[in-house]
């Protein structure tokens, strides 16, 4: 069964294992540590484990923008990709969202990523627009409700 969790100082290892974690051990406990803190310049921001069988699959993150909006970010690791474990993972992260009141998630996707896409159009999102990354990336801007 697909769980989401916080991470613990115990997860390190897993994590440098992975290209956008692979950083010194301090590095990595200090990350784990400000995420464990749910909060990133005054807002509300939480980051998840994806994990099954007590296995790390991915992190899904939630970033508050107002009071009723918030952001939700997904990272499924490479090997796990196409399992279903971005589903699972983020319609956890989004069902624990409504319950801490918000009312409207948001995400962005890149254009050029069509399983992403298709992934939260599953999960009920919708594009309001498309716009350009600070770094030239084309992407599109997901909102849904979660009434």
């Amino acid at each position: 069964m697909v769980s989401i969790r916080n991470f613990t100082l115990q997860d390190i290892a897993i994590l440098q294992k992975q290209p956008i974690y692979d950083q010194p051990i301090e590095e990595v406990k200090t990350m784990i540590e400000k995420w464990n803190k749910k909060d990133y310049q005054g807002r509300y921001f939480e980051m998840f484990a994806i994990t099954e069988d007590q296995k790390i699959k991915g992190t899904v993150s939630l970033y508050q923008h107002t009071s009723s909006a918030v952001s939700i970010g997904l990272e499924i690791f490479l090997e796990y990709y196409r399992q279903g474990y971005g589903f699972q993972g983020e319609k956890l992260a989004l069902e624990y969202a409504k319950n801490l009141g918000y009312k409207i998630a948001a995400g962005n996707v890149r254009v050029d990523n069509p399983a992403s896409i298709a992934l939260q159009k599953k999960l009920g999102f919708e594009i309001y627009r498309e716009w350009i990354s600070p770094n030239g990336q084309p992407m599109y801007f997901f909102i849904k409700s979660l009434k």
